[in-house]
């Protein structure tokens, strides 16, 4: 913080002199920092935005740049990295971050960031027959669309999950232990993405 003080004079036509004096105070604003992030993630997940070395005694707002709409609430800057959460995103998204000292100068970070995300993972699953006797099977069936388009991984779970021929297959057989009464199964089938995304 700088005090800048100026004086001004008058002089009338006899010589006669008056005089005043104006201080301007001068805080100095946040330094417009470089900010990060990962470029692309999976549908309905959230990442952070990074500033590496933030001020003490500032803080940041992170602000969706199609209209600079507040993101979150600001976060202190510590001297150190901070983060930024995005939420969880289901479109594209460009953002950048706005810096408030305590004085109430702002800056506007150096650079913007685009967050891509990916396409859905749909997943569909079912059996032709939802209700067998214990002495039957029935084969189960899933597929997905969206993502990548390639996956990588195929996971059905449930606490019948040992009952089933594979839990690792799109389409596996339901071979159930005989039961005192009957009984619900539910089973979940998780497709992976070779992006990582589920």
């Amino acid at each position: 913080q700088t005090v800048y003080t100026f004086t001004v004079t008058y002089t009338d036509n006899a010589g006669c002199t008056g005089f005043n004096t104006v201080n301007v105070t001068v805080d100095p604003a946040p330094v417009a920092l470089a900010v990060g992030g990962t470029a692309t993630i999976c549908y309905n997940s959230s990442t952070n935005i990074t500033i590496a070395a933030s001020q003490n005694g500032v803080s940041y707002q992170l602000r969706d740049n199609a209209g600079n709409t507040p993101v979150g609430s600001p976060v202190a800057g510590n001297g150190g990295a901070i983060n930024l959460p995005t939420g969880n995103l289901t479109a594209t998204t460009t953002y950048n971050v706005l810096a408030t000292s305590a004085a109430g100068c702002d800056t506007q970070m150096s650079n913007t960031v685009t967050i891509t995300v990916r396409p859905v993972l749909t997943v569909t699953a079912g059996t032709a027959d939802n209700v067998i006797c214990d002495d039957e099977t029935v084969a189960l069936s899933s597929s997905a669309a969206g993502g990548s388009g390639t996956y990588t991984t195929i996971a059905w779970t449930g606490l019948a999950s040992g009952q089933l021929s594979s839990t690792s297959v799109a389409a596996p057989t339901f071979n159930p232990n005989a039961v005192g009464a009957q009984t619900v199964y539910t089973f979940t089938v998780t497709y992976t993405d070779n992006a990582g995304c589920t």
